[in-house]
């Protein structure tokens, strides 16, 4: 059961990952189009992302040790 579980919570974290990959182009174009800059700056959104699939992997390893 703790195995599934950690297969979800990787896909879950994979998924959002895959969600916050595309928003550092968008705030890349905003940048260039000479809007000011908002909470979505490129560094944080890619941080974010990076968190986001280390941590499904990291609940992958412990719950279902592969």
């Amino acid at each position: 059961m703790a195995a599934r579980l950690g297969d979800v919570l990787y896909w879950l974290g994979c998924i959002l990952a895959v969600l916050f990959l595309p928003l550092p182009l968008l705030a890349l174009i905003d940048l260039v189009n000479g809007h000011p800059q908002t909470v979505l700056h490129p560094d944080y959104l890619i941080e974010a992302a990076i968190a986001s699939w280390l941590t499904g992997r990291t609940l992958r390893y412990v719950l279902a040790g592969t």
